[in-house]
């Protein structure tokens, strides 16, 4: 029987002969390395890591675009990190559309980006009929896996070009690393490593040591993040403080005919719309006693966010993203015991 791509993963660590996990999607990759199983698990040719100070995204696009040329968001979302990457766009000349439509793709028009899940609102986008428009115009499509992880979904499976993480979320599972990854075909990987080199050094420490030992436990985490997930939602969804929850993995979810094609389970993080907008969800999150507080998706303790405090409100007054209700609460599952996590979310309701 042949190893799951965890158990190939983890073998890593055992054996200096590759070819005895490697198949012909992973060529030529070097053993005992965090890109190494990100490859595996992503299903990937080959990857490179980003440091802190650098950004995926914008790697990506200083090595494939030019001033003049387009690129489409195509999906509402990346909230904070939005504004970072339009000041760099700015500034290098290119332009940008944030659109969910086909026909906003013009002749400069050379890559789409997206995210599925988006953050924060869970959207799915299915990442097959994206790939189809971007081969039918000749795009790169660059998927942003970070809120699923590979465990969940593998983007490039599905026709996307090239695949980006942040190296602090999931697949880490720890905050003690700074630093993002893309991983894609190896042509293209190349293609972006020599822009790398022409570019000024970054002097980020990225302990791939600590990358290496935490990703050889990703699925089981994440399995377990996701199973709790789908069970506090089956426990929430009819709360009378709740008037709406929004999780991939629900029958009710707008996209889950989408989800259960492109996803393996329904993901480790769930949003609920609070009746009573931000006075409600201030209320609620300050109540919270096990689950901690944060800004962004976290690593393997429960967390809790706001995201209509967090989105800069320059973006909300240029409506640069679909509209985040004032009441939504984002909760990012992890590890702790399900019926502790759900007890304390009962308890914070209740003082709503």
């Amino acid at each position: 029987m042949p190893l799951s791509k965890i158990s190939r993963v983890i073998s890593y660590n055992e054996t200096t002969d590759s070819s005895k996990f490697l198949d012909n999607t992973t060529p030529d990759l070097k053993p005992t390395t965090f890109l190494n199983k990100l490859c595996i698990l992503e299903e990937a040719e080959d990857g490179c890591l980003v440091g802190a100070e650098e950004n995926a995204i914008e790697t990506i696009v200083l090595a494939f675009l030019k001033p003049g040329d387009h690129l489409l968001f195509f999906s509402y979302s990346f909230a904070n990190e939005f504004s970072l990457h339009a000041d760099y766009l700015s500034e290098h000349e290119i332009k940008y559309t944030i659109d969910e439509w086909e026909a906003s793709i013009r002749p400069s028009t050379k890559m789409i980006l997206l995210q599925s899940p988006t953050f924060p609102l869970l959207e799915i986008i299915d990442l097959s009929v994206i790939s189809r428009i971007a081969k039918n115009h000749g795009l790169l499509l660059v998927v942003d896996n970070s809120i699923a992880s590979p465990v969940v979904q593998t983007p490039l499976t599905y026709g996307a070009s090239l695949v980006v993480h942040q190296s602090t979320t999931w697949i880490n599972g720890s905050n003690r690393n700074f630093s993002g990854t893309i991983v894609g075909k190896k042509k293209l990987i190349k293609t972006i490593q020599q822009s790398k080199k022409n570019e000024p050094h970054h002097n980020s420490f990225i302990d791939e040591e600590v990358l290496c030992d935490n990703i050889n436990t990703a699925e089981v985490r994440i399995e377990k993040q996701c199973s709790s997930a789908a069970y506090l939602c089956r426990k929430l969804i009819y709360h009378d403080k709740i008037s709406k929850l929004h999780y991939p993995g629900l029958a009710s979810h707008t996209a889950h005919t989408i989800t259960k094609k492109q996803m393996k389970m329904g993901g480790n993080a769930l949003c609920i719309e609070l009746k009573g907008g931000t006075e409600a969800a201030h209320r609620f999150l300050y109540k919270l006693q096990l689950i901690l507080l944060a800004v962004k998706p976290a690593v393997v303790r429960t967390h809790a966010f706001h995201p209509f405090s967090t989105i800069p409100l320059v973006l909300q007054k240029k409506k640069q993203l679909k509209a985040v209700p004032p009441g939504l609460v984002c909760i990012s599952v992890g590890l702790e015991t399900k019926d502790d996590i759900l007890h304390d979310i009962l308890s914070a309701l209740e003082m709503v």
